[in-house]
């Protein structure tokens, strides 16, 4: 076996197959699906579970293609530092899965690691995995402690899966909490890719009311409302680097027809919010200090997933300097089920909220950079 190594317990103590092989790239999705296809073979289970490690990423402008020949190439789900920070995307793991002998027979992908947790990857996994489990925004560095995750899975009957894995987010949180060095905002949480059909389907209703209300809208009005309604709790928003585009999708929904008024948003919202209690299973969060811009943190934020937001500017850029970054919006996002759904994306492009209103507004709050690095 090349790439990876299997340890696993003998008779004279515990193991390595083989140490990792630097040169084999697990941003190839047929590494990925070889690997799943060995560890099926040497390890058969009444339940499968792959889990990624490393540090996670939503839809980020910066980072480079994984691989020059496909055509379906995104933004990265996560970063394989063994391989040279080589990014993994969400079409070369999503067409890992399809190719190995586990296509539509994972019962969980676990994301130990930031930002994964989204509705553009959840999406894009349905069919191939029954839960997924990690955060929207942020997972401390400690992650897992996976010899507790298998004692527990170890522990409990297979036919009581579910409820392992939600005992497992709440053990794992509570030890992340009463860690004193872990004083940032987090999350983490365990959904059913099966159930996004409907969340998907309130947010295309969401998607075309904001687009409606804001042809209406004064631009610099309806900018102000979005920029009172994103930072309950988006990871790097408003970056003075680039806009790392992650945020609550129920809490911006919500906060958003409260304050336009708009009753076929409000209506979206309510079914966005029945639909999400239904696709999340389990979820644990902390805001440590709170909706710094908007009062206290809407309870229902327990509801919410995270959701990936662009505006003019990188479109722009990306259409000038095509040669510095792929068209992530107008070749890439349109590519993902979530956007195919929604038509998300069509906002985008009439969304002309600008870096200097993003900046002016936490200047105005007197908010520094580090401080909301994390909301």
């Amino acid at each position: 076996m090349q790439g990876y190594r299997i340890i696993a317990n003998g008779q004279d103590g515990v193991y390595e197959q083989q140490l990792k092989d630097t040169t084999w790239r697990m941003d190839d999705p047929a590494h990925i699906a070889a690997f799943l296809n060995a560890a099926k073979k040497k390890y058969p289970a009444k339940k499968y579970i792959l889990a990624l490690w490393d540090h996670g990423l939503p839809f980020v402008q910066k980072d480079q293609l994984p691989l020059a020949q496909y055509t379906t190439q995104t933004r990265s789900v996560l970063t394989d530092s063994y391989n040279g920070k080589k990014p993994i995307s969400i079409f070369e793991l999503e067409k890992g899965l399809k190719d190995s002998e586990l296509n539509g027979k994972l019962d969980l992908l676990y994301f130990d690691l930031c930002h994964a947790h989204n509705l553009e990857y959840v999406s894009q996994l349905n069919g191939y995995t029954q839960y997924v489990l990690g955060s929207s925004h942020t997972t401390p560095g400690e992650g897992c402690d996976y010899a507790a995750f298998i004692n527990l899975l170890n522990s409990n009957p297979s036919s009581a899966f579910e409820q392992t894995l939600k005992t497992y987010v709440n053990r794992t949180f509570d030890k992340w909490a009463a860690n004193k060095e872990n004083n940032t905002n987090m999350d983490f949480f365990l959904s059913k890719p099966k159930e996004v059909t409907a969340v998907q389907a309130a947010w295309k209703t969401f998607t075309e009311a904001l687009i409606n209300y804001k042809k209406q809208a004064n631009d610099a009005a309806f900018n102000q409302k979005q920029l009172e309604s994103f930072f309950t709790f988006a990871a790097h928003m408003g970056d003075k680097d680039s806009f790392t585009p992650i945020f609550d999708c129920y809490t911006y929904a919500k906060k958003m027809s409260d304050k336009t008024g708009d009753g076929t948003m409000a209506k979206a919202t309510e079914q966005l919010k029945d639909a999400l209690a239904k696709m999340i299973v389990e979820k644990r969060y902390r805001l440590d200090k709170g909706d710094a811009w908007a009062g206290q943190p809407d309870p229902e934020v327990k509801l919410t997933i995270g959701l990936n937001w662009y505006n003019q500017r990188i479109i722009n850029e990306e259409n000038q300097h095509p040669e510095k970054c792929a068209l992530s919006i107008k070749d890439i996002y349109r590519k993902t089920n979530w956007d195919i759904a929604t038509g998300w994306s069509k906002f985008f492009e009439i969304n002309d909220i600008t870096d200097k209103q993003v900046t002016d507004f936490f200047t105005k709050g007197k908010i520094t950079w580090a401080e909301k690095i994390y909301y």
